[in-house]
């Protein structure tokens, strides 16, 4: 008798109809989250840009080898030592670099050397003017000014890519 009994509440256990319906909910759910990515994808595929053929030579790349044809070379602007005012008495030292494309080289050069004291004299005012906090870390905002002062003087926007510091010191008036 005790065994009937069990078998009655394990068979009703499995066959409640609460368990029934969440079976049944989250069968329908599954199915609409299959139905929306279904349609993401048809939509994406016909209605989304088509794929755009990527050439070597747009990029300046070397078909062959798949590297950059054109080098990046450094060309040394000048040595500077200039007061900054906003940080009272000191003095920066800055060795100046750009890096020009090895077909901007000569040119660069030649301005350069043509142009020397006006180049010292705009960025002796670019340190004069500018923040303390603006010589620390990166000195991002420093070479930004510099690069963008330097390709006004040389007349041309993108000749100089980068420039660097390779000598940063700042010095104490006293």
């Amino acid at each position: 008798m005790a065994d009937k009994e069990v078998e009655q509440l394990s068979e009703t256990e499995g066959n409640r109809p609460g368990r029934r319906k969440h079976l049944v909910l989250v069968g329908i759910l599954f199915g609409i989250m299959a139905a929306e990515a279904l349609v993401v994808v048809v939509l994406f595929k016909y209605f989304g840009p088509a794929p755009v053929q990527a050439t070597a030579m747009t990029a300046g790349l070397d078909e062959t080898q798949g590297v950059p044809n054109n080098q990046d070379v450094e060309v040394a602007i000048t040595t500077l030592r200039a007061p900054n005012e906003k940080a009272g008495m000191t003095i920066y030292e800055l060795t100046i670099v750009a890096v020009v494309g090895e077909q901007h080289r000569e040119e660069c050069m030649q301005l350069i050397e043509a142009r020397a004291n006006k180049i010292q004299d705009r960025f002796s005012t670019i340190v004069r003017e500018s923040d303390p906090r603006d010589f620390s870390g990166s000195m991002e905002v420093v070479r930004t000014k510099f690069k963008n002062e330097l390709a006004k003087v040389l007349e041309s926007e993108d000749m100089v890519r980068e420039i660097l510091f390779p000598k940063a010191m700042p010095f104490s008036a006293n």
